[in-house]
């Protein structure tokens, strides 16, 4: 199993590897069974003094854990999300997803202490606007109506 694991990450490396044309210092690893990439060219996040960074020779190189599962079934789609983030990066269009945001694989996930941060963040951002919680009144009492 460790060889296979291996076999298939080094195959993944070299590929993304060769898709950059060998710029250094982009890597690729298995961590908690996510695989994350690594760079010092990625741009700083909002909130740089989070975990998720690694301090070598004087640059911070940062880590972005990628939505592809690791495995060498899903080898094809992890080395065109690397590739895609690549070429982002060096394109300059390249931003952090937003921390408060559940991943992809993960959207049906969201922390009632993530819920209150959004609805705090929503409605600094909406002026004049009302926010409940739970069902509105009218809702409820469109769902009592008896059907014709």
């Amino acid at each position: 199993m460790a060889g296979d694991r291996q076999g298939w990450l080094a195959d993944l490396s070299r590929q993304f590897k060769r898709h950059r044309q060998g710029r250094p210092g982009w890597h690729l690893r298995v961590k908690r069974d996510r695989l994350r990439l690594l760079s010092d060219e990625l741009p700083p996040r909002s909130d740089e003094g989070q975990a998720g960074q690694i301090q070598t020779a004087g640059q911070i190189q940062r880590e972005l854990g990628l939505n592809t599962p690791p495995g060498p079934a899903t080898s094809t789609a992890a080395l065109a999300e690397v590739c895609a983030v690549f070429d982002a990066v060096m394109a300059g269009t390249w931003r952090w997803p937003d921390p408060l945001l559940p991943a992809a694989h993960e959207t049906g996930r969201l922390a009632p202490a993530t819920l209150a941060q959004l609805r705090s963040r929503f409605s600094a951002q909406l002026i004049g606007e009302r926010i409940t919680l739970g069902f509105p009144r009218f809702c409820g009492q469109l769902l009592r109506k008896p059907a014709h």
